[in-house]
């Protein structure tokens, strides 16, 4: 059966929601700081109560408490972490409460309300839509934290309560940009910064066809692209993912059309993130890798035989690494600017001297 809402609802529930999200502070990722992280936890905390996402074209304000170890908040008992390593972790708690619609179930093919279906049954589907679209405003939030400051909050697990009976998991956000910004260290560029948490989420909610989670720009469908670096393992599922949606990210933002050669990849990134002065290979590295992977080029293991110790196996991913972790911090380094600079879209323009 599907499910819309009422045009004009009669029926609403109230509802108070709990999210735990442990987050590592210590032991953290290559390149990962602890202070770091706990400032991007402040971050969070500093602003309880002010961020909101909308239901039923309602703002819900989200509140933010951090419990460290070993005063976890004791009603969340599914901490995944033993004992031993309690220290490594804090417990992010967000709290909402919400009046929302009690939706109905339609007749696929009269489009009709079913009326046999009881309310207990509606209320139900209801909340677990709520929740929903909670665990949603909370990977947007880990997601302008991660634009603000860059692979530092990284919640590895958790779920959703709803009126203290768990509703949803919430899967491990992890992402590659505290690594990749660690692997390309030598290169340096471009610059990735700190940035004011707020200024970031403000300019998230403006990117056109960010509310409604479909990318209908330049910008958003780079923005589209550096959320699936946010995903469950920072190995991934398959040989160079994250390189591969950084890489697309790029050629949103900065093609023309459907073609970015390596010539006006290299032109622009420096025209807006400031000239590279050393080891410009890196960044036509990162392309022609690109290139070679994806026109078939490439010797690269099959899904079942990823195992370390293999020797072709290993060669594989020494070559990707370092492309991987540039397209990585470039996509990164070009969506903090243009958050910084409130921008929506990039135009180039070509000068003849």
């Amino acid at each position: 059966m599907g499910q819309k809402p009422l045009e004009a609802p009669t029926e609403r529930t109230s509802t108070k929601w709990t999210a735990y999200l442990p987050v590592r502070v210590a032991l953290t990722l290559l390149g990962t700081n602890t202070d770091d992280v706990r400032a991007a936890l402040q971050d969070l905390l500093e602003l309880s109560g002010t961020i909101a996402y909308k239901l039923d074209d309602r703002d819900i304000p989200i509140c933010f408490e951090v419990a460290e170890y070993p005063e976890f908040f004791p009603e969340y008992s599914k901490v995944p972490i033993k004992e031993l390593l309690g220290r490594a972790f804090v417990i992010l708690r967000a709290t909402a409460e919400s009046e929302h619609v009690v939706g109905h179930f339609y007749d696929p093919e009269t489009g009709e309300p079913s009326l046999d279906v009881p309310l207990e049954q509606r209320v139900d589907a209801s909340k677990y839509a709520a929740a929903s679209a909670l665990k949603k405003a909370l990977f947007e939030i880990v997601l302008a934290s991660n634009l603000a400051r860059p692979g530092m909050l990284m919640p590895e697990g958790g779920a959703i309560f709803c009126d203290g009976v768990e509703r949803q998991e919430i899967p491990r956000w992890l992402n590659p940009v505290a690594d990749a910004i660690e692997v390309t260290s030598n290169v340096n560029w471009p610059n990735v910064k700190t940035l004011p948490f707020l200024a970031v989420w403000e300019w998230l909610r403006n990117v056109p066809g960010f509310k409604n989670g479909v990318a209908t720009t330049d910008l958003g469908r780079g923005l589209a692209a550096f959320s699936y670096l946010v995903g469950d393992s920072i190995d991934g599922a398959h040989p160079f993912r994250h390189g591969l949606w950084a890489i697309l990210g790029l050629e949103a933002i900065y093609g023309e059309g459907t073609e970015l050669i390596t010539r006006l990849l290299v032109e622009r990134t420096n025209a807006f993130l400031g000239q590279q002065t050393s080891h410009k290979k890196a960044l036509k590295g990162m392309y022609a890798f690109r290139s070679t992977f994806l026109h078939g080029d490439m010797d690269f293991p099959f899904a079942h035989c990823r195992f370390d110790g293999a020797h072709l196996v290993d060669r594989f991913y020494e070559q990707a690494t370092h492309p991987e972790a540039m397209a990585v911090r470039v996509l990164t380094a070009t969506l903090q600017r243009m958050a910084e600079e409130r921008r929506y879209e990039l135009t180039f323009r070509t000068e003849v001297g």
